[in-house]
Formats: structure tokens, C-alpha cells, sequence
């Protein structure tokens, strides 16, 4: 059965308790559950009564599904009735209660009787049930024989009213299993699922793409023009020279001004660019003609209707345009004339869509050869890498859809986790309100840190631009003695870091030469902006040494000033799976689109220039920050297997390694916490503020399966939203710096452990292995002569400083994703041997959480694995589960390939069939 398109809702199995357990397997309901309607599918089997020469046979007809149902209803006392009669009986019983119910239905049943003569189908068809069998409706006849071996048709499809099949299809005797025919049946998903069945739309394509030569020329030829008419750049410097003698208010005025007449010329050279094309079938001078007739003849039609109306049109361009393909007086030709050459076009298409793609291919050789004839071998290597570009997207495309696992898409309905139960919302209204309404809780989550709260908060605001931070970084600040411990240990940190300066503070001048290298070398299919110009636009003006500098010249002066365009301030969260099928609201991701100009000078001052510093001074990115230039997750794996092989091969010692990990690392980060830690990496506080200014206020719109929506959420001056946001250029190199800050206030307690080089006898000293959200405090015995119950406890407090710590940050740990081992030591006749889960201390360690209960994390043995970084391990250093987990990975590759049509790469033909486990 085919509901097109595809369904997107779950299916209910349904067992009904007033029908016997022994005849459930004939009677199979399920239930679809839409938003505006009720949909019952039920697959039936009516028993028939054993024929006499099976009667007559060896087993005398006790294997048959009539005798196993006349055992049971005797055996059960249910009365002489037969098995037939209690089917049909307690079909249209229950058929009568689903439909009085309002709910639709859809019966798809072996009769064995005559589906249109026989007395249970003419109770199905009567006043009460009124559902018609569905074969003969599609397809205008009645069915034919069913069995192979019959004469008449016994198995049917029946539908109640509501419900519409579309087509219907009945396959010859022995083209399937078994010895009836399949059916595959075609129903309007509409029908089924009612009127709030979900409609994807997509975002509009792009007219501008930089690979393609001649449309980033025009282009920027239009862009150019518009500029220069408009006297862009002159404005530009008046608002330079300007911006120290006219107030910020006045400044901010004008520069919006500016920067809105700016995108309007953006998006009209990209308007005027390239033009849209159909490419439902390959491009060449053969289907184009077809085209070409078939779209004229449209017009034709549009033509006629707008004189015969009395209305004015001019036809000289019409006219013209039927020369080439060669439509010889159209205005002689009759509308029935013209709709069935339009009807010829289409068919004609359709003949060339099978052959479109060789004809493609035989049209660019032929440009080819022209281009090597007129001697223009730019126009022969251009063309050259269209033809390898195309034929390498037809074969990956192949490839991919065997290979790739499906990526799930943008939701048309989400499901919200209620202490009542699971709701699921259909509709864009409630989707967008339930949405926008928990983002923003998300992005609010750091408002509970110490430092946003209370006298604190008078000191240091949302954007940590005052006095007292200066103070912070200078070392001369009186901490008040009801500050929170560990938000003095971060700002004694910061403090730290402040004074290691060696080199100057961090330029907030955007150059040309920036400008242009950076976009050249960037992919333009990026997503971004809500204003709709996307990354080609920045690329294609790359290209150009003038409206380069325009653009270096408006971001300098924005960074410069602090005073960010106000279309900045607008950004779209597309929501998007991280598993497919999984509509969760909590288990979705969402990415925040930002405008690309302001998201490129965030990568550049705070990606780019603050970390390249940061890495130059020695001590601002801890060893424990393996998310860092130069190393991979894979390195924090090694060191973490090298920590247990140390403390379980070669000293013995009683050593602990708590994984716990951050939730919503990026969007719980408080803004007076993050502001601190990039002025102690150097920025200068007006970049900072314009960033988190930015952020704090900005409106989300958010993009579904339903299309953007009209209304966004978000934060205001008086009630802002925090975090770093995902898909911001700042946000990697912000959470580093934060992630530093707390590295070093934990390893102020006292909370690192030393190691010493066996050879070098180098001494270095490392607290945790840390990988954005995913942290593994690494934590071993002080002292040999400490007992396990002591030395619980000492891991106890140093989880529990780390998660006041994140606290403090604004942040929390999540309680589902920790967990923690402990190699404790026996020793056996002289052999050191490692504790069991029950000669270990029956202590529950626990995490702090932001409602101040602790929550209790889950002790594992030393020998199961986790999944960490991508990587299965376990302290005991079985990598086992590992090599096992990646066998399982190329098996089900292997069965992929076997089960779907791969093309032949490059001539080699791999034989997956002879392919040995």
C-alpha cells in the first residue's frame, strides 16, 4: 500500500479484546492518528470451511485455520457457532463502532467468497457501513481471479467514503510469494490523513552562484553601477569621518540607512544575475526547442484570453520569439488547436527524458569543438569542467543514495515531553509557539549563574563592561565576602590570564586584503541570513577590489564605533533532527543562522586573530582543551587510555575518571562571564559589547518544514537572551576561553593530577581531558596509604567543585550523560587485581544541578565501555567493543551495497557479493 507523499506519522498497533487470542493473527488493525482525522487499516483473513478431499486426507483437515478456530471455540464454550460466522459477526460489529466513531476506514481482506456477490461484502456495502470495494472504482472493472487455480475474485479491498484510492494494481499469478495476487494500492494522503497533512516548503534557490563565471560577472557588474550611481562609497566616508562628532544615536541612524539601500542593490543585481530555470530535464538545443514551443503556446493561450477580455497587448516580442521555434502563423490556431499541441510538447518531452542526458553530453562536445575552432581555449577548459562536474554529480548522486543513511530534514510537527505525556504539534502556529517558546528558555538558561544575580549584578550587568571587571583583570578588586566562591576563583583566573599579556590588544580593523581572502576561499552553499544575502553575495565581492573595500569599510566602522547594523539583529534558528523520525523538541538541533557579514567579523577577530594570539602566549589555552588548533578528539582519547594503562599497569594505584558532561554547552554560557574571559584574552571591550550586545536583544525566526515564520522570540535590553549561539563565529573560540577559565579555577583547588616523564622526567600536571561539552576529569590517589572510602570522597568533592564551577559559568552538567569509574586495588597472593563493582564503596557520588539537589550519577565497572570522542573504551583498556562496534559498521555497509544499486566507480567493479566476514 503507497500513500503518496511520503506519511510522517506513527502507526498504532491495536489488539481488540472481544475478538478470540487464536484468531487475532487473521484480524490485524492499526491505527493512523492525524491531526484533523482517525484512519483504521485492518488486514483480514475470513476462514473458510475444509474442503472434502482435505477432509478425506492424511491429517483430515485438523492443520486448516477453520479446524484450529473450531477447537478453540469449543474448548472455550463459546456456543455452535462457526468459525465464519463469528468472523463476520464480530467484523461488522466492530467495523460499525470505529465508523459511528467518526474514524475512517480501510479493509483489505481475503473473503474467501465473492467480493461483490458474497453476503459478508454485501453487508459491508449496505446502509449501515456504505463501504465500496476499491478495485472496481480505480480501475472501472471488477477484480479477477485471486487464486491461481480459481475462477472468481476473493480478495478485496474496502473503503468507507472518506477514503480515496487513487490507483490500483493487480499483480499475474506467480509474479510474487505465494500462490494469490499482490496488490499495491495507491491512496491520496489527504484522504487518510485529513486536512493538516504537512506541506514541506523549501527556501527559495539562489539566482547568484560564484562557480558559475557569467553570473557572478553580471552580478557584480550591476552591483558596481548601483554603487557608483548612488555615490555608496562617498556616503561611507562621510560616516567615518563623521562618527567622532555626531552622537551614537544620530551615528546608528545613518549607518542602518546606509546599510539598508546597500542590501536593496545586493539583492537587485542578484535578481537581474541569472534567471530560473526548470531542470526536470537535462539541458540541450533538442528538449530546448520542445520547451521553447510549449511555452509559447502557453502564452498563446494567455494571449487570446487577455483580447478576447478587450483588453490591449502588444505581440511584436511574441511574434519574434515564434521565429526560432519555427510556429508559423499562431494566431490562425483555435484553443482546442493549442491545447493539444501543448499536450504534444509535454509527450515529446517525456520521449527525450530518457535520452536528455546523452544528449547533454554530445551538445557540450560539440561546444568543445566550436570553442577549439575559434581558437578560445578558456571557453574549452570551462566547458571541460562542466562536463566533469556533471558526470561526477550524476555518479555520487547514485552512490550516496545507496550508501548514505538517511539525514533527517527540517519538521513539519515536533512532540514536547509533558508531565501528562507526550504531545505532538501538527500545525505552523503551534509548532512556531511551542518552539520559540522553549529556544527561548534555552538561551535564558545562564541567567541562574551567581554573577547575573544580586549585588553582583549591580556591579557587573549583562555585558560585564563596567568598573569592576577592570578591576577584575588589573588585580585591585575588594571581593565581597558573600561573592560565590567559585565565581571569585574564575575572576582570580581571568586575572591571571590578563596579567601573562605579552603582545598588544586585539585589532578590530577589517582590511580589504582580509575581506578578499577569506570569502574567495570559502564554500558559497553555506546557509545564512535572514536578509537573504547569503554567503555568494560576500564571495562574489571578493572578486572585486572596489566594493571589497566597501564592505571592509563598513564592517571597520561598526567594529570600531560598537554600534552594529540593526539588521544584525535578526537571525533565523532552523531546526533540524539529529536523529531521523526523532521529532523530540529536546533531541532536535538548532542552528543559528546569523547575517554572514557579522558572523565572518566575529570569525575574524575572535576565531582567527584572538586565537592566533592565544596560542602565541604560552599558558592562555590549557593542555586540558583538546577542542584546539593541531589536536584531534582521537588525542584526548590516547591520553585518556595512557592515564588508566599508568595508574593500572605500572603504579597500582586507586585512581577515578568521572565523564561529565556539559548540556547546551554554547547556549548556557552567561555573557558577564564570557565578556571577562575574552577581555583577559585581549579584546577590546567594544568589539566584545557589540557581540554580545548583538546576541542579548536579537530576534529568532524560526525555519521548519512550514516555511520561516512571521513572528520571531528572543530577548530585549531589559530581559536579554545569553548564551554564544550555535552557528555563531564566536562561539568555539568564546567557550575556549570560558573552558580556560575553568580549567584553572579547578585546578586552584587543588584538583590536578602530576605526572612526571619516565625518561626526560619531564613534570607536568593535568586535571581533565576536555573536548567542548565532553569532559573526563582525570583523578587519582594523593597518597597511597588513603582508603577507598577517603578516596571516594575526594572525587566526590572534586566533581562537585567542577559543577559548581560550570554553575558558576552559567552552565550545568548533564545528569544523563554522566558517569563514572573507579580502579580500586586487591592484592591476590602478591598479584595486584582490580575491585569488582561490589568490593567497591556502596557510595553514590552525585553532580550539582541549578535547583541546588544533587543528582546521582551511575558507577561502571572498570571493564564496560563508553563511547567517548568517538571512540569505545574502558579504563581496563579492552578496546574490544571497538574493533567490534566498527565490524558492525562495515558488515551493515557491505549489506547496504548488496541490497541497493551502487554504480560501477571509475571501471572498477567491486564484487561485494564475494565479500567474507
Amino acid at each position: 500500500m503507497l500513500l503518496s507523499p511520503q506519511l510522517g506519522h506513527s502507526m498504532e498497533e491495536l489488539r481488540l479484546s472481544t475478538f478470540p487470542a487464536s484468531l487475532a493473527s487473521l484480524w490485524r488493525p492499526a491505527k493512523i492518528i492525524p491531526s484533523t482525522r482517525k484512519t483504521r487499516i485492518i488486514t483480514a483473513y475470513r476462514p473458510v470451511k475444509p474442503s472434502r478431499s482435505q477432509l478425506n486426507g492424511r491429517q483430515r483437515g485438523w492443520n486448516t485455520v477453520w479446524s484450529q478456530h473450531r477447537r478453540y471455540i469449543r474448548k472455550k464454550g463459546l456456543g455452535n457457532i462457526s468459525p465464519r460466522a463469528m468472523f463476520s459477526r464480530d467484523l461488522v460489529r466492530q467495523l460499525k463502532l470505529w465508523k459511528d466513531a467518526g474514524d475512517e476506514i480501510i479493509l483489505f481482506m481475503d473473503v474467501n467468497d465473492h467480493v461483490y456477490k458474497g453476503r459478508l461484502p454485501q453487508r459491508l456495502g449496505g446502509r449501515e457501513l456504505m463501504m465500496t470495494e476499491r478495485f472496481l472504482t480505480a480501475n472501472g472493472f471488477e477484480a479477477p481471479n485471486s487464486y491461481y487455480r480459481g475462477t472468481r475474485p476473493i480478495t478485496g479491498c474496502y473503503c468507507t467514503q472518506g477514503i480515496d484510492c487513487v490507483n490500483l494494481y493487480a499483480s499475474p499469478h506467480r509474479a510474487g510469494a505465494g500462490d494469490h495476487r499482490y496488490w499495491i494500492m495507491d491512496f491520496d494522503a489527504k484522504s487518510v490523513l485529513g486536512a493538516g497533512y504537512p506541506h514541506l516548503v523549501r527556501p527559495k534557490g539562489r539566482r547568484l552562484k560564484c562557480v558559475v563565471k557569467r553570473t557572478r560577472v553580471a552580478y557584480l557588474r550591476r552591483l558596481r553601477k548601483l554603487t557608483e550611481r548612488h555615490r555608496m562609497y562617498s556616503k561611507m566616508k562621510a560616516l567615518q569621518d563623521g562618527a567622532d562628532y555626531v552622537s551614537p544615536r544620530q551615528l546608528k541612524i545613518a549607518m542602518n540607512k546606509w546599510d539598508r539601500e546597500n542590501i536593496e542593490y545586493k539583492i537587485s543585481a542578484e535578481e537581474n544575475c541569472n534567471q530560473f530555470e526548470n531542470d526536470y530535464i537535462e539541458f540541450s538545443p533538442q528538449t530546448n526547442i520542445w520547451i521553447k514551443r510549449r511555452d509559447l503556446y502557453k502564452q498563446l493561450r494567455s494571449i487570446n484570453a487577455r483580447r478576447r477580455s478587450g483588453k490591449e497587448v502588444n505581440v511584436t516580442h511574441f511574434v519574434r520569439s515564434c521565429v526560432v521555434p519555427d510556429i508559423q502563423d499562431p494566431f490562425a490556431l483555435s484553443d482546442s488547436e493549442i491545447g493539444n499541441r501543448i499536450e504534444a510538447c509535454k509527450a515529446r518531452l517525456r520521449e527525450l527524458k530518457s535520452v536528455a542526458p546523452m544528449l547533454r553530453i554530445e551538445h557540450l562536445r560539440d561546444c568543445i569543438y566550436r570553442a577549439k575552432e575559434q581558437g578560445d581555449m578558456k571557453a574549452v577548459v570551462r566547458i571541460r569542467q562542466i562536463l566533469r562536474n556533471e558526470k561526477l554529480r550524476h555518479r555520487w548522486r547514485g552512490v550516496h543514495k545507496s550508501t548514505k543513511p538517511r539525514r533527517g530534514g527540517a519538521p513539519t510537527s515536533i512532540k514536547v515531553k509533558l508531565p501528562t505525556g507526550d504531545v505532538q504539534y501538527d500545525t505552523r502556529d503551534d509548532i512556531e509557539e511551542q518552539a520559540g517558546r522553549r529556544l527561548t528558555d534555552r538561551f535564558q538558561l545562564a541567567r541562574d549563574a551567581p554573577i547575573c544575580n544580586g549585588a553582583l549584578f549591580d556591579e557587573f550587568g549583562y555585558l560585564g563592561d563596567t568598573t569592576s571587571t577592570k578591576a577584575i583583570l588589573e588585580g585591585t578588586y575588594d571581593y565581597p565576602p558573600e561573592m560565590d566562591e567559585h565565581t571569585r576563583l574564575l575572576c582570580e583566573e581571568a586575572h591571571r590570564i590578563f596579567s601573562l599579556k605579552t603582545t598588544e590588544e586585539i585589532s578590530n580593523y577589517v582590511s580589504s586584503d582580509d575581506f578578499q581572502y577569506f570569502w574567495q576561499h570559502l564554500d558559497e552553499f553555506i546557509q545564512s541570513s535572514y536578509s537573504h544575502v547569503h554567503f555568494g553575495h560576500y564571495k562574489a565581492i571578493a572578486h572585486d577590489r572596489y566594493l571589497s573595500a566597501l564592505e571592509a569599510s563598513k564592517l571597520s566602522l561598526a567594529a570600531t564605533t560598537g554600534i552594529p547594523m540593526e539588521r544584525w539583529g535578526s537571525a533565523l534558528t532552523v531546526l533540524l533532527e539529529k536523529e531521523f523520525g526523532n521529532i523530540y523538541l529536546e533531541k532536535m538541533r538548532a542552528i543559528c543562522l546569523l547575517e554572514a557579514d557579522f558572523n565572518w567579523l566575529n570569525k575574524l577577530i575572535f576565531a582567527k586573530r584572538m586565537m592566533d594570539q592565544a596560542y602565541y602566549d604560552n599558558g592562555l589555552v590549557p593542555e586540558e582543551q583538546f577542542a584546539r588548533r593541531g589536536v584531534q578528539a582521537s588525542h584526548g582519547v590516547l591520553c585518556k587510555v595512557l592515564f588508566c594503562d599508568i595508574m593500572m599497569r605500572a603504579l597500582h594505584e586507586m585512581a577515578g575518571i568521572p565523564s561529565v558532561d556539559l548540556g547546551n554547552c554554547y547556549d548556557a554560557v552567561a555573557h558577564p562571564i564570557a565578556s571577562i574571559a575574552l577581555q583577559a584574552f585581549q579584546v577590546l571591550l567594544t568589539t566584545i559589547v557589540l557581540s554580545l550586545s548583538v546576541l542579548q536583544t536579537m530576534t529568532f525566526f524560526l525555519r521548519t518544514g512550514c516555511s520561516v515564520s512571521n513572528s520571531g522570540y528572543g530577548g530585549t535590553r531589559s530581559d536579554p537572551t545569553f548564551g554564544l549561539g550555535q552557528g555563531n563565529g564566536m562561539a568555539p573560540s568564546g567557550f575556549s576561553a570560558v573552558s580556560s577559565l575553568m580549567v584553572g579555577a579547578f585546578q586552584r583547588l587543588g584538583h590536578a593530577s602530576d605526572f612526571s616523564g619516565a625518561w626526560s622526567g619531564l613534570l607536568f600536571c593535568l586535571a581533565a581531558i576536555i573536548y567542548v561539552d565532553d569532559t573526563d576529569l582525570l583523578l587519582r590517589s594523593k597518597s597511597r596509604a588513603l582508603t577507598m572510602d577517603q578516596f571516594f570522597h575526594d572525587c566526590q568533592t572534586s566533581v562537585t567543585d567542577w559543577g559548581k564551577i560550570v554553575l558558576a559559568t552559567g552552565g550545568y552538567l548533564k545528569a544523563g550523560k554522566c558517569f563514572w569509574y573507579m580502579m580500586g586495588w586487591k592484592w591476590v597472593n602478591g598479584v595486584p587485581q582490580l575491585r569488582t563493582l561490589r568490593q567497591l564503596p556502596k557510595y553514590t557520588m552525585t553532580i550539582p544541578r541549578k535547583d541546588g539537589l544533587p543528582a546521582p550519577i551511575p558507577l561502571r565497572y572498570v571493564g564496560d565501555a563508553e563511547e567517548t570522542l568517538g571512540v569505545w573504551s574502558c579504563p581496563k583498556g579492552d578496546f574490544g567493543v571497538h574493533i567490534e562496534k566498527k565490524m558492525e559498521i562495515g558488515h551493515l555497509w557491505v549489506e547496504i551495497l548488496r541490497r541497493n544499486k551502487c554504480p560501477v566507480m571509475g571501471g572498477l567493479a567491486f564484487d561485494i557479493l564475494s565479500y567474507q566476514k
